[in-house]
């Protein structure tokens, strides 16, 4: 038996003994612990608009759980988007509500292919409102 093979014997020793290690380890959970939040998921959602039937759900979360229905506005900021309400898209409600227990509810939003160009690049900016 010659020195390589003794050395390459204890690296697969070692090796085996690391993997042992990192399997029987449970990653910690973090639990925050933090006020509670409700914001969208994201911060930006890119939507293609292709048909006119399309409805696309955009996530909002709370950091936890409620006892009871939480209900939440969202508000369009004008100023700040290019796409335009009623004619660009359509908003399927102004009111989010996310359920008892739960921790997300989705804000439902179409765009009307009729009205948008292919070149076009518009935006919608969204704040929420509790």
């Amino acid at each position: 038996m010659n020195r390589y093979t003794i050395l390459k014997g204890a690296l697969v020793a070692f090796g085996a003994l690391v993997l042992a290690v990192m399997a029987s380890c449970e990653p910690e959970r973090t639990i925050y612990d933090g006020p509670d939040y409700i914001m969208f998921s994201a911060e930006r959602h890119d939507l293609g608009v292709m048909d006119r039937e399309e409805w696309f759900e955009i996530p909002i979360s709370a950091m936890r759980t409620a006892e009871y229905d939480r209900n939440v506005g969202v508000e369009v900021i004008a100023a700040r988007s290019s796409a335009i309400y009623g004619l660009h898209y359509t908003i399927e409600s102004n009111t989010v509500t996310i359920p008892a227990g739960e921790l997300t509810a989705m804000l439902r939003i179409k765009g009307n292919p009729d009205a948008i160009s292919v070149s076009d690049m518009l935006g919608v900016t969204l704040r929420l409102v509790l």
